[in-house]
């Protein structure tokens, strides 16, 4: 918290970076901060039973009571030692089941449900404004945000036709109740940023999960494996009256935010277990979603475009107990776009 250098505001340090750009990146003011408790007390309950020759019932429950809160100070005007964080409770009964069927031995039928929830971090609750210099964005704290509750219905069909092999087909279904999306407070020069509660979203998609060790195709590959993953997401959530502002012909739904309809893993392992060596490519596609949310501020969504990206890990065994592990990550560095569109034209969001 020591005064900026004088010589480090001169403007002629940056260079091509015209002065009145510098107010942007450097604020010579109070420090502002927080501090954050979260306690979490539980306990938790599952049990398993035969319920026929072929068919399995995995069932449990956890009971959570849990505090979150967070104090704001500025520095030299309080001191937050002594400060009490006032804290939200909430009280959460959390059940699980589900079903297996055994169609065959290496052939499964799994039925699931079960709620979970999602906290807000700190940061998305402290009542203080912070910098995004990624996004170049304003973000404040919402102190009113609440946790998002989650029911969870799945349905997946899995075989194993050899040691090491999956092919697995899953159709999922959640619920949410208070989701929260990051949405526009206030349009200017400086776009700022908050995560807020909508009251209800849906979520649901199929996904396809192959693995496959290629020993199968020449015995010169047994220590290689590849594995693929592929999901179609469909997610829907009302459009706020705050969203129509200006936008009187837009539909009564859209997607949730931060959630892409297509995503896809691919990677390629090698491991060898006698000279404790494993090395795997992973390759990522993540495609368009919705990063921040319309509002009366600034009725124009801003749509995160697609991207991959490919990262490398390598791990090696050394002696008994010991292994070192080098891993390199984003190795394409692909360009993050983010847009926003009106009518048939899009323009880049900063």
């Amino acid at each position: 918290n020591d005064p900026v250098p004088e010589d480090f505001l001169d403007p002629s340090r940056f260079n091509n970076t015209p002065p009145t750009r510098l107010n942007r990146f450097i604020t010579d003011s109070s420090f502002q901060g927080y501090d954050g408790k979260l306690d979490i007390e539980s306990v938790y309950l599952m049990t398993e039973v035969p319920v026929a020759q072929r068919t399995r019932l995995i069932g449990g429950a956890r009971f959570e009571t849990s505090s979150l809160g967070v104090i704001n100070f500025v520095r030299g005007i309080n001191d937050p030692d002594i400060l009490e964080p006032p804290a939200s409770l909430n009280d959460n009964f959390l059940p699980s089941a589900s079903m297996v069927y055994s169609m065959r031995e290496d052939m499964n039928l799994r039925l699931a449900y079960g709620r979970t929830l999602a906290r807000p971090i700190f940061k998305e609750i402290a009542n203080i404004s912070t910098f995004d210099f990624a996004n170049q964005e304003l973000f404040v704290g919402n102190p009113d945000l609440m946790q998002t509750d989650i029911w969870n219905y799945d349905l997946r069909w899995e075989w194993f036709p050899s040691p090491g092999d999956v092919l697995a087909f899953s159709y999922f279904h959640k619920d949410l109740e208070n989701p929260i999306e990051k949405t526009f407070v206030n349009a200017s020069n400086t776009p700022i940023v908050q995560f807020q509660n909508r009251d209800e979203a849906t979520v649901s998609g199929v996904e396809i999960e192959v693995r496959r060790a290629l020993e199968a195709w020449h015995h010169s590959l047994s220590n290689w494996s590849v594995g693929m993953n592929f999901t179609w997401v469909n997610s829907s959530i009302d459009v706020a009256p705050t969203e129509r502002v200006g936008l009187a012909d837009r539909e009564n739904t859209r997607p949730l935010a931060g959630q892409s309809d297509l995503l896809a893993n691919f990677d390629l392992t090698y491991h060898n277990d006698r000279s404790g060596t494993t090395g795997s490519l992973f390759y990522n596609y993540t495609g368009d979603r919705l990063s921040i949310v319309g509002g009366q501020a600034s009725p124009v969504d801003v749509v995160e475009k697609g991207t991959d990206s490919l990262d490398f890990t390598l791990s090696q065994r050394i002696g008994k107990g010991f292994s070192v592990k080098f891993s390199a990550k984003n190795l394409i560095n692909p360009d993050i776009a983010m847009t926003q569109s009106i009518g048939d034209q899009s323009f880049p969001y900063y």
